[in-house]
């Protein structure tokens, strides 16, 4: 079987907000590991960390969807709203482990791929 990849490209390092392997889709790989940039179907970037990260620019793959990934309150961090940071992805998901989403972001992802509407 085929598997689909996605790429977590920077992880939140004071959390741990991976999703729990038995809840990955079995047609799913999730992975940090970097190496698979270019195989990887969703790439996840967390901001604000993200800044901090980019030392070059990355080339989007074709057929690649761009997902900003953020914790903190979009009114704490402007940049999130920023007009050439929004520009770059295709969704925007939050996280928040006091919320009582039924499914991690992640997951939810993965199981409604390709048929997310950015």
């Amino acid at each position: 079987m085929v598997k689909i990849m996605a790429l977590i490209y920077n992880m939140i390092y004071s959390e741990d907000l991976l999703p729990r392997i038995e809840d990955i889709p079995i047609d799913w790989v999730i992975t940090t590991d970097r190496k698979y940039f270019q195989q990887a179907a969703l790439i996840v970037f967390h901001l604000p960390g993200l800044y901090q990260e980019l030392e070059t620019d990355l080339d989007k793959q074709e057929g690649q969807m761009w997902i900003s990934w953020f914790l903190e309150s979009e009114k704490n961090d402007p940049l999130i709203n920023d007009p050439e940071i929004k520009d770059v992805f295709d969704l925007s998901i939050s996280y928040c482990k006091d919320n009582e989403q039924k499914e991690h972001p992640l997951i939810y992802l993965c199981r409604n791929y390709p048929i997310i509407d950015p």
